[in-house]
């Protein structure tokens, strides 16, 4: 009997297929991966949640948010609103603290940010880093240097507890570089108060103001903003 005749498997004894045999044998039967010996690496395909994962940065470029991309969405938006927050002018739990900005003057050493830097005639007399000053005799007045018997701005007839906003003139100033005189304008950092005890305010941030320079360094509210 020849090959083609006998049964594939005789107990434990294996039998030789024709070649036309195996040839339709491996056709019938998918292939498979030889298995992984020891010592040899494991090749794993990603799964479902591997695949999400590195698409998530793709996605996050095309405009789906991420995680860190969405918390940096929270911090500018509050961001966003602090610096939109406007303050009650008449609210007694903040102050302000107070400078003066004067621009526009022909005398560029009276442009710049004034500090209050103490008491002069019963008004608070401010200074620059230049060292210009704006003080009080007989009205509000600027000049160049820390000198309060001549002035180069001034506005006649002012006698407010602080200086006056808007523009300043050059009466009574002889100098030939008059012509252009500044625009004065108040301005307030607004900070809460923390703690109110004794002679000293504590507000956010650790700074303190002495309740003496009320309505000269500072002031209660936030009338200036």
């Amino acid at each position: 009997v020849g090959d083609l005749f006998l049964p594939k498997r005789l107990r434990n004894v294996q039998v030789v297929l024709s070649p036309e045999e195996q040839a339709r044998a491996k056709q019938a039967v998918p292939s498979r991966e030889p298995a992984v010996h020891e010592g040899e690496d494991e090749v794993m395909v990603p799964g479902c949640t591997e695949l999400m994962a590195l698409l998530a940065p793709e996605e996050a470029e095309d405009g789906v948010p991420n995680a860190e991309g969405a918390e940096k969405e929270v911090e500018d938006i509050e961001q966003a609103g602090q610096a939109a927050l406007v303050y009650d002018k008449d609210d007694t739990s903040v102050v302000s603290i107070i400078t003066i900005v004067a621009s526009f003057a022909s005398v560029t050493a009276c442009n710049g940010t004034f500090h209050y830097e103490g008491p002069h005639k019963g008004r608070p007399l401010f200074k620059s880093d230049k060292g210009a000053i704006i003080y009080f005799n007989q009205c509000w007045k600027m000049n160049r240097c820390y000198k309060t018997t001549s002035w180069l701005y001034l506005v006649a007839g002012s006698s407010g507890p602080l200086p006056p906003s808007g523009p300043w003139t050059t009466n009574g100033c002889q100098h030939s570089d008059r012509e252009s005189p500044p625009v004065v304008d108040i301005r307030g950092q607004v900070l809460r108060i923390v703690i109110e005890k004794g002679p000293i305010l504590t507000l956010e941030g650790g700074k303190t103001v002495p309740k003496k320079e009320e309505n000269k360094s500072w002031c209660r509210g936030a009338p200036f903003q």
